[in-house]
């Protein structure tokens, strides 16, 4: 019985030890990965542990992919591939994964999206190196958020995947040209090649780099084409001679205390601002120079000088600042002080001295005294209508015109005080394509509505209100009554 057991115990101890022994044989031979991730061109030395390289068989599921020379392995193309090792009859497997992006450079519009892919990868991570230019989701979803360049980084398998993202800008997605005039448009931040095309070739032609050619008037849409972006100008060809604003365009309601809107000019845009001298917004504090009560009773013209010098300048003024900064700086102390010292009879500026506020700041202009169908003796025009013409013309240069209106209707007769309980200043901003003159307020009329910081009128009826200046050489910068105001003033004259 004792022999029995020792025999059974000496068999079990030698099936332990031929166990141990085949257990470190399949521990010693094997490979040191049995999965791993590449990119394209990319080089892994892969080992089968325990035998010398030269004594392993080396073999690859796909040339293609990837191949291997003595165990090291070179990824050629996208894909997923075995790398094979074999040795005394045995075959050790390894898995290639050959990663990449669906795309490593991308042009995508600002607001549009692209879903970029990985292939041949697992559980990526996706980064944005600027998300001010581009952000990607975690399921590698990009954004394009303004215009630059940025790279998108995928994290898979120990591997970082690159992708270049630009996100173009086109120099101008609004412009105008005079028939025969060219521009040219300038396309940054792109990765891809550019094409451009006119959506209306009789308008305007452009050319492979981008130059566009005026043609004729009318609009035309001038596209650029770039990776996956699509970029647009829209074009105006204008006669400067012949300008106007489209009814369209133009606010239906403005019955607020300021009221922006931009007017077509030549060669761009203008914008202005129309203040309500009795806007809430719109009141002197009293403690700097101007009574609190002034702009109410008083700030037509510095409401009007305002829009003005926003439109001209874009310099953001307001009538506060006129009256408060620009008479004081432009006029001088001196005059401004003898203003508005009195809370009782300080007066606006006269379109004498508007002129020579614009003047100071570079704006062209010229002054207009007087015009027939005033009460004044020694017109030198033959008829009120030709400052009409004179007015209209102007207008459609793109160009505003100050003018001063009274309450009476001098062609009637009657004080109907349609435009001024006395005397008031206004501006003119431009005309309207169905023949309206565009007309900037700072006072609420009747019979308007909710038209009233921009009034639709026929400028026929407004130039019935004008009047003429009864002193041509007066230099009185503030008003005096006829003899130092009156008559209109040309903004920019070509």
């Amino acid at each position: 019985m004792k022999k029995t057991r020792k025999l059974i115990l000496a068999f079990g101890l030698l099936c332990l030890i031929v166990c141990s022994v085949n257990l470190n044989a399949k521990a010693r031979y094997r490979l040191t990965k049995t999965e791993i991730t590449l990119r394209k061109s990319d080089k892994y030395r892969l080992a089968l542990k325990g035998v010398a390289a030269g004594k392993v068989k080396w073999g690859t599921g796909n040339k293609k992919i990837a191949i291997v020379k003595n165990g090291i392995i070179k990824a050629y193309k996208p894909g997923n591939v075995y790398i094979i090792a074999k040795y005394k009859k045995k075959t050790y497997r390894c898995k290639v994964h050959v990663a990449a992006l669906s795309k490593d450079k991308l042009t995508l519009a600002s607001g549009s999206t692209y879903a970029l892919k990985l292939k041949y990868g697992k559980n990526p991570v996706w980064i944005s190196s600027n998300s001010n230019v581009v952000t990607v989701a975690p399921n590698g979803v990009i954004t394009a958020i303004n215009s630059g360049k940025a790279v998108i980084s995928c994290k898979t398998g120990g591997k970082i995947l690159k992708a270049a993202v630009y996100v173009p800008a086109i120099s101008s997605e609004v412009m105008q040209l005079e028939a025969g005039q060219s521009s040219s448009l300038v396309i940054k931040n792109t990765g891809h090649d550019k094409s451009f095309l006119s959506d209306n070739n009789q308008v305007a032609e452009v050319s492979k780099a981008g130059k566009v050619v005026a043609k004729k008037i009318g609009t035309a849409n001038i596209i650029c084409k770039t990776g996956n972006a699509r970029l647009a100008c829209r074009l105006t060809v204008v006669l400067p001679s012949n300008i106007t604003t489209p009814m369209s365009e133009l606010p239906t309601s403005s019955k607020v205390d300021r009221q922006k809107v931009e007017i077509n000019s030549y060669p761009g845009k203008k914008t202005y601002i129309v203040y309500k001298q009795s806007g809430s917004t719109n009141k002197n504090s009293g403690k700097n120079g101007v009574p609190y009560n002034y702009m109410p009773n008083h700030g037509c013209a510095a409401c009007s000088l305002a829009t003005v010098l926003n439109g001209m300048r874009a310099g953001g003024f307001t009538p506060i600042d006129v009256t408060e900064t620009v008479e004081k700086k432009v006029l001088g102390q001196e005059a401004w002080k003898k203003n508005y010292a009195n809370p009782n009879k300080q007066v606006p500026l006269s379109l004498y001295g508007m002129t020579v506020i614009m003047d100071r700041y570079g704006i062209k202009n010229r002054y207009v005294r007087c015009f027939p169908g005033a009460e004044t003796s020694g017109d030198t025009l033959a008829t009120a209508g030709a400052a009409k013409q004179e007015i209209v013309r102007h207008l459609k240069t793109g160009n505003p015109v100050v003018i001063e209106v009274s309450k009476t209707n001098w062609v009637t007769g009657k004080q109907d005080k349609k435009w001024s309980n006395s005397y008031h200043t206004m501006v003119v901003l431009g005309m309207t394509d169905t023949g309206k003159a565009i007309v900037a307020d700072p006072a609420n009329r009747d019979g308007f509505g909710s038209q009233q910081r921009l009034k639709y009128v026929s400028m026929d009826e407004m130039v019935q209100y004008m009047f003429s200046c009864t002193k041509l050489t007066s230099t009185s910068v503030y008003w005096g009554g006829k003899s130092s105001g009156g008559g209109y003033i040309l903004v920019n004259p070509k």
